[in-house]
């Protein structure tokens, strides 16, 4: 799942050299806005075939909250 994930981020952000694992803080550390994130989680919803809600994506902090959601709807 993280591999997949950091896929993606770099995809938005557009640099691969920075380090992405699950205590990655989204905004902090990617220094992503919010359209990026936006974009990030549709694709992710498109990759993974769920739907996440616009509160579900004001609650993420860190990559570990985005794989955490996405497990728990993968598993619905």
């Amino acid at each position: 799942m993280i591999e997949k994930l950091r896929e993606l981020f770099y995809k938005v952000v557009e640099d691969d050299t920075q380090i992405i694992n699950e205590d990655t803080v989204i905004h902090k550390d990617l220094k992503i806005n919010s359209l990026d994130l936006i974009t990030l989680i549709c694709n992710a919803e498109e990759e993974f075939d769920i739907s996440i809600s616009d509160k579900e994506v004001k609650s993420f902090v860190t990559v570990a909250d985005i794989i955490k959601c996405i497990e728990e709807k993968q598993s619905k």
